[in-house]
């Protein structure tokens, strides 16, 4: 069977033509979707945009995720960036780490330049810990009323503590004045705190403190009000690299036990491969070219890296035109994307250039309307002719580089949710968009009717 739609004038609708016989056409959808005057119409329109949120929605989502993403790995490259310490930059000898998040390096003015190291970190130092127990802070001890001692062993060293838990004993002289039955009850926060400013005190190797965990805990009062917290004891080496050996166990009484202190973390050393040496070391510090260049060990480099030793501006410009187009990615995603972010955000990162537009022209920079910003390909060349400029302008504690880093930061301790578009209310833009594509579609079906 074959069917066919045919146009019989300028005014008419068009007509279904099938060997059953001729019939009209319904309205002709518009850009504005289903007909809302019908109750079909309204269902399928209110159908249509509660899909279309949910995609807007999930759309959202990914981007703000990329946003925070872009913003974390920019902000990290800011911190990272090899500032030359002498305005005299074509003397400078800078160490390079190809993993600074793992690897920390420097170097001094005596260091062999050009100059080349292999590293290998294969698990930086730990210090001692002892956690105890996750407890409710405002519950009332379990640990029996009176004295209760425990040792406290730091490598070699043993000392004694005593403790004194209040749960309900004897009462003092200030409750029989008061006329009170029944002593005072310690809560937990009352005698863990006590625990770690006596422990705190006796040894400068080893120190202690409360610590709170936002996890569910309740109120033993009878409202039972959330409180949304817990807290834990954590006692824990002072000491710079591996530290001392840190243990805790009961002598009379159940405190240590009932707290789960008896166990922890013991002290690790260093291990790292510097050539083709391997070395165990209680410091993370790593000495390098006769100590002129140092490392300090922050994490697993996954294998041996090569640390590298330049003198000159090389080193930051290049550092600098890696931020540079990083930044430009950002500012770019950030426009296209403007329909699901508040322009705030926008303004936020592209504000430190806007306020140094003049000072970044005269350094050879380019900035644009859109808050992008060109780098001069002889930038170098500048850095070491005049790189008290360039430390102002780029570095300084009002430069632009700081300052974006700052807005960065700001961004980060705000969230980029908070960045998000209101949903479910069209924009300005989409409104001028779906009203030319209505005015295009009406001049295509005008102009069809002729044919």
């Amino acid at each position: 069977m074959s069917t066919d739609i045919k146009y019989q004038g300028l005014g008419d609708r068009p007509l279904l033509v099938t060997s059953q016989g001729r019939f009209p056409a319904g309205p002709r959808p518009t850009a504005e979707g289903p007909d809302l005057m019908s109750p079909l119409g309204l269902y399928q329109g209110s159908r249509d945009a509660e899909v279309r949120l949910k995609l807007q929605q999930g759309r959202q989502k990914t981007v703000l995720a990329e946003v925070a993403s872009r913003i974390d790995s920019l902000a990290r490259k800011i911190q990272q960036l090899p500032i030359p310490a002498s305005d005299l930059v074509s003397r400078v000898k800078t160490a390079l780490s190809p993993r600074p998040e793992d690897l920390e390096a420097a170097a001094d003015q005596e260091a062999t330049a050009p100059a080349t190291h292999s590293v290998e970190v294969q698990w930086p130092s730990r210090g001692a810990q002892v956690l105890s127990n996750l407890v409710n802070p405002v519950e009332a001890v379990s640990a029996a009323d009176g004295e209760h001692s425990f040792t406290l062993t730091i490598d070699d060293d043993v000392y004694q503590v005593d403790m004194e838990v209040k749960n309900g004993g004897a009462p003092d002289a200030w409750e029989s004045f008061l006329g009170l039955s029944q002593g005072a009850v310690d809560t937990n926060e009352d005698l863990l705190r006590r625990m770690a400013v006596v422990i705190s005190g006796i040894d400068p190797r080893v120190a202690a403190e409360v610590e709170y965990v936002s996890v569910d805990a309740y109120d033993p009062a009878p409202r039972t009000q959330p409180m949304n917290r817990m807290m834990r004891l954590k006692v824990y080496s002072a000491s710079e690299g591996a530290g001392p050996q840190i243990t805790l166990a009961d002598d009379s009484g159940t405190l240590i036990s009932d707290y789960g202190l008896d166990a922890g973390l013991p002290a690790r050393r260093a291990s790292v491969r510097v050539g083709s040496v391997l070395r165990s070391q209680s410091s993370d510090t790593i000495s390098l070219d006769g100590g002129h260049v140092t490392g300090r060990a922050l994490g697993s480099t996954d294998g041996s890296i090569d640390v590298t030793v330049e003198q000159g501006a090389g080193p930051i410009s290049r550092a600098l035109a890696e931020v540079v187009t990083d930044y430009n990615s950002l500012v770019s995603y950030l426009h296209s994307e403007a329909d699901l972010l508040r322009p705030s955000l926008a303004d936020r990162v592209t504000r430190p250039t806007e306020q140094l537009a003049g000072a970044l022209v005269e350094l050879g920079f380019s900035p644009n309307l859109q808050g992008r910003l060109g780098m001069a390909l002889d930038f170098e060349t500048t850095a070491e002719a005049d790189f008290t400029t360039v430390r102002s302008v780029i570095l300084g504690e009002q430069g632009w580089a700081t300052r974006l880093g700052q807005k960065l930061t700001e961004i980060q301790a705000t969230g980029v949710e908070a960045f998000a578009a209101e949903l479910g209310v069209e924009p300005a833009l989409s409104a001028r968009r779906q009203a030319w594509a209505l005015v295009e579609s009406l001049s295509r079906g005008i102009i069809g009717g002729y044919y």
